[in-house]
């Protein structure tokens, strides 16, 4: 059977990513350049300020580079739109393809799962299985589904659990711990640090640090 569809290293789109880096060097030269100055001046900086004349100058010297921070963003934005349009528009012709066949497919597995249900009623439970252990101690029992009778094709139907919801009054958050990415929970430490203030959350570690520039 012949498969559909390019490659990874499709060239359907032959885009001279050098020539892209050109034109963006030539665009914004000015914050190149700006770039340089300011590093420049970081190394002339002294590592420690000890008096007050050099640290009213590191304070203006932060607003420069959150300035020159702020103007790259802008200018990342703005020369990137025509990227994110061409990405979306790419985006949006899959999405007709892709959105009808995960519709198609998530009623399939619905009618499938009615299916399944219905053979482990007719079953009794007889085949009824322990498959693990919840969170009480309590086994969380299943049933191996029996293959449906010769004359329906297709053997039989295998059933997973699948997380429809939480709630987040009851939710045991302990257990999720080893699941929970670093990302995440520095996420969450800092939305805490925001509504209640430090030193308010055991196992993080706070500091003073300068913010921006008002």
């Amino acid at each position: 059977m012949r498969k559909s569809g390019k490659p990874a290293d499709s060239n359907l789109f032959a885009i001279d990513h050098e020539a892209i880096l050109a034109v963006l060097k030539d665009a914004n030269w000015k914050l190149l350049q700006r770039r340089d100055e300011l590093l420049a001046a970081l190394q002339r900086m002294p590592e420690k300020l000890q008096q007050s004349d050099q640290i009213e100058r590191a304070s203006v010297f932060m607003t420069q580079l959150q300035n020159a921070v702020s103007e790259c963003r802008d200018a990342r934005l703005s020369d990137g739109r025509p990227f994110t349009m061409a990405s979306a528009t790419v985006k949006s012709f899959f999405d007709d393809i892709d959105g009808p066949l995960r519709t198609a497919l998530r009623s399939v597995k619905k009618s499938l799962t009615a299916a399944a249900l219905k053979i482990r009623a007719l079953d009794g439970g007889k085949s009824s299985q322990p498959i693990g252990i919840d969170s009480r101690g309590n086994e969380i029992v299943t049933a191996a589904i029996q293959p449906l009778p010769p004359r329906q094709p297709g053997g039989g139907i295998r059933l997973e659990w699948a997380v429809l919801g939480f709630e987040r009054e009851t939710l045991d958050l302990g257990a999720l711990r080893p699941f929970l990415t670093d990302s995440a929970i520095m996420a969450a430490c800092k939305k805490h640090l925001a509504a209640n203030g430090p030193h308010r959350l055991s196992g993080v570690e706070y500091a003073e640090a300068v913010g921006n520039a008002p």
